[in-house]
Parts: structure tokens; sequence; C-alpha cells
């Protein structure tokens, strides 16, 4: 059996998974949760900030998935057969490439729900702007990035706890880094960063239709967000390479 054909049967697991199901349910909970909140929230939301539950639950996902044969204890079986872990390792990976068009569809939906096509209010005076097309794909290549990560995760350890404690802090660390760090660098470290360039000193209404205080907007960071863009892809890559190249531990025998 070759990667592509083991690819198609993983893809299909992964996306039956009981974590990737609840991870797309959150995220179409909180989409209608939050459809007539601020443009300036909307913004962030179509940015990615969507999809961090799902982000998490991917790389959970991808942990599960990768040590499952160690989990379920048929590593032994696996080895005697012609595809060995690496190639399992890359027909995992692979099926981490059908969460992209998952979160793109998660993303074409809020965009369509929240009119973004129309230009989102994002100033008190009424001003409106349409999300650049770089702000729209972080979300689903962080989902990927992080589903990568998770399966790398997996080929290190097994051990069940790991993953989601990992992916909790994941998602509590995009709190402030994301939303109430614009101004440090590390902001650009996390898989959700924030490219809106916000007025830290002067707080005023974000919209006509926000009911909460928050700071005017300076600008949109498009560059930055191009470069963090980049910086999925290498970081999915590298997680990739690292994950096949790393050598399966012997399989221990009865004596």
């Amino acid at each position: 059996m070759t990667v592509r054909a083991l690819a198609g049967f993983e893809t299909v697991r992964l996306l039956r998974h009981p974590l990737m199901l609840a991870g797309v349910l959150v995220t179409l909970v909180l989409l209608i949760a939050y459809a007539d909140v601020s443009g300036q929230l909307q913004t962030f939301l179509l940015m990615g900030g969507l999809h961090t539950v799902l982000l998490g639950t991917t790389f959970a996902a991808g942990h599960r998935i990768a040590s499952r044969s160690r989990r379920a204890g048929a590593e032994e079986l696996f080895s005697t057969l012609p595809q060995g872990a690496r190639t399992r390792t890359a027909a995992q990976l692979l099926a981490m490439l059908a969460v992209f068009p998952v979160a793109a569809a998660l993303t074409a939906i809020a965009f369509v729900v929240s009119d973004a096509g129309s230009g989102l209010v994002i100033t008190y005076a009424g001003a409106r702007r349409v999300p650049a097309f770089v702000e729209l794909l972080q979300g689903p290549l962080a989902v990927v990035a992080a589903g990568m990560c998770g399966v790398l995760l997996g080929r290190i350890s097994q051990a069940p706890l790991l993953a989601p404690l990992l992916a909790a802090a994941l998602v509590v660390a995009e709190v402030p880094l994301a939303a109430w760090g614009q101004d440090s660098a590390l902001r650009w470290v996390v898989p959700v960063a924030n490219g809106i360039d916000v007025d830290q000193d002067g707080w005023g209404p974000c919209s006509p239709h926000s009911s909460e205080m928050c700071s005017p907007i300076l600008g949109f960071d498009v560059t930055g967000m191009t470069w963090h863009l980049l910086y999925l892809v290498a970081l999915a890559a590298a997680a990739a390479t690292i994950a096949v190249l790393i050598r399966p531990r012997p399989v221990r025998t009865a004596r």
C-alpha cells in the first residue's frame, strides 16, 4: 500500500475523530455566538481567532493518531508489515492537509455571516475594512501546523494527558499574547497572531455596535501577517520532517 493510499484511510479516521468533530462543533457555536459583535472583534475572529479551539483539538487528535499503535500494543504487529513506521507517519501527516479545507470552509461561513465582504465597521466614525486574504489564511494554516506538531509529539511520547495539557496551555497563551500583547514581538510566536495595531493608551468605542470600551485601531500589519504565514508553513514542514525522520523505538519482544 502506498503512502497516498494509506493517507486516504488516515484522512477518514482523522475527520471522524471525536476531537475533530468536537472542535468543528464548538467553532460553529462560536461562529453563531459572535455573529453580531463589533467589527474589530469580527476582524480578529476572521484572522484565525475563531479557530483557536479547533487548533487545540487538531493538535490533540494528531497526537492520538500518531501514538495509536503503541497505545494499542500493536507496534510489534505493524513492524512485520511492508509499510514501516515512517510510511505510516507520512500518511498521517498527509491526512492533516485535509483539515485545511475544513477550517477554510468555517472561515468562509464566518466571512459570509459577518458580511465582511461589504467591509467590517472598525471605528466609531463608521470606517469599514475588508479583511486581507493573508489574514483569512492564518486560521486554516495554523490548524494544519498544529495538527502536524501533534503528530510529531505522538512520535515522541504516547502519554495520554500530554497533548490535552499542551493544547490547553496553547489556547490559554493565545489570550495574553494575541489579544492583549500587541506591543510585544511574542504575539507572532503563537499560531494565531493578532495583526491589528491598536492605541494602548487611548481607550474608546471601537465601533457603533460595540457596547464595550476598546482601543482605537491604528492600522493592520499585513506585512507582519504575511511573514507569520511563512512561519506557520515552516513550522509545519519542520514538524513533518522531524516526525518522519525520527527512528522508531525498537519493539520489545517477550522472552
